[in-house]
């Protein structure tokens, strides 16, 4: 809730300005005549986006910890069944490898991290993200979630 009232706050607090479709400012607003677009200044998009993407990639990281430990925990529960242990951890592992594959894709673009990546190396964790994503691990992580709930 903090997050979300402290976005709105810096949302609200924006020089918002009235334009028309052409980009040209809207002097009077009593007698518009064409669809009018509220045109904040151009600093708004940066100061949006950087706190989500920011908390985006922190539960990125935490969720690299929590589905390796949940992978490992729910394999060696030896008092569950053993086809919902290998659901369990199949789920966790999938987990994984997607936030694996998305941190690794995700660490050259962002502006806190100070780690210089190349056109090479971004381009062949991109890649491997790509190859992750077809694969769409988080539809069988949901998959094996579900034949838990079935059982």
């Amino acid at each position: 809730m903090m997050v979300i009232a402290s976005l709105l706050s810096l949302i609200a607090n924006q020089n918002w300005q009235l334009v028309n479709e052409n980009g040209e400012e809207v002097e009077n607003e009593t007698n518009l005549n064409t669809t009018v677009y509220v045109d904040p200044n151009d600093g708004l998009n940066l100061n949006v986006t950087d706190p989500f993407s920011t908390i985006t990639f922190g539960m990125l990281i935490l969720s690299l910890l929590t589905t390796s430990l949940a992978a490992f925990f729910s394999a060696s529960n030896h008092h569950l069944s053993c086809p919902i242990r290998l659901l369990a951890a199949a789920e966790n592992l999938n987990k994984f490898i997607f936030a694996l594959c998305y941190f690794l894709a995700q660490i050259c673009d962002q502006p806190w991290v100070s780690v210089s990546c190349t056109d090479t190396i971004s381009n062949t964790f991109s890649t491997i993200y790509s190859i992750a994503d077809e694969y769409n691990l988080c539809d069988i992580a949901q998959y094996c979630q579900c034949l838990i709930s079935i059982r």
